[in-house]
């Protein structure tokens, strides 16, 4: 079967939207996010009564600009790889705050939000899925992912599970000193941590199958070189 062809930059921003649009899924649905952005949507539900412009996006912008004083800290160099990606978190922002108040307009019925969870859950790993094929950064979560696996020379898997783990850990603890229970943490957390891995790779195979990918513009070299 021929395959499509698809350019990077396409791919890259359609990717972002999906990721976007299945947090926001996620949200609505209120049956848990995924470990790697719940620090982030705690924090966004701890403040947003008292600061009503810090929305989700906002929250994860401040996340992951901890996440780069970490990787500075961490590696003692400030490399451009990290704000390239960061780049990246502040277009995801952008998507996920104009996503998060078209699907805030749906009414709350329990039928619409398990509809909704499975859409996120399916959407989320897709767009990730779509992002992994183009030469753009990742977001800075994989990052210190692959900074941390290069420097001690470790498994990613190991990494990947030990950073998804204390992520979740902060979240929890974040969730319980500020609300006193949990909040933006649930059954769905659980399903995302035990299945997430696993679809995206799915999703990956049927992806590369279907599609070429191709570069529109002469960046490659450039985002590929600065690591």
């Amino acid at each position: 079967m021929k395959k499509l062809t698809i350019y990077s930059e396409i791919a890259y921003l359609f990717g972002i939207f999906l990721l976007a649009l299945g947090n926001s899924f996620s949200a609505f649905a209120d049956f848990g996010m995924s470990m790697v952005v719940a620090p982030a949507y705690v924090l966004h539900l701890a403040l947003v009564d008292i600061l009503p412009w810090f929305s989700f996006g906002v929250a994860e912008y401040t996340v992951q600009a901890l996440v780069i004083v970490a990787l500075i800290v961490m590696t003692r160099r400030v490399k451009v790889r990290f704000f390239l990606s960061f780049g990246t978190t502040l277009i995801y922002g952008v998507f996920l705050d104009v996503v998060m108040v078209v699907v805030s307009l749906l009414p709350s019925l329990f039928v619409l939000r398990v509809v909704a969870f499975v859409l996120g859950f399916l959407l989320s790993s897709f767009g990730v899925a779509i992002l992994f094929t183009t030469y753009f950064p990742p977001g800075l979560y994989e990052v210190l992912v692959q900074e941390i696996v290069g420097k001690w020379n470790l498994k990613l898997g190991v990494v990947k599970t030990v950073y998804d783990v204390c992520s979740l850990l902060v979240a929890v603890a974040m969730s319980l000193l500020i609300f006193g229970g949990l909040q933006g943490i649930g059954v769905g957390t659980v399903v995302c941590a035990f299945l997430n891995g696993t679809l995206i790779h799915l999703f990956g195979k049927v992806y590369n199958r279907l599609f070429a990918v191709k570069d529109a513009l002469p960046w490659r070299p450039f985002f590929e070189g600065k690591r």
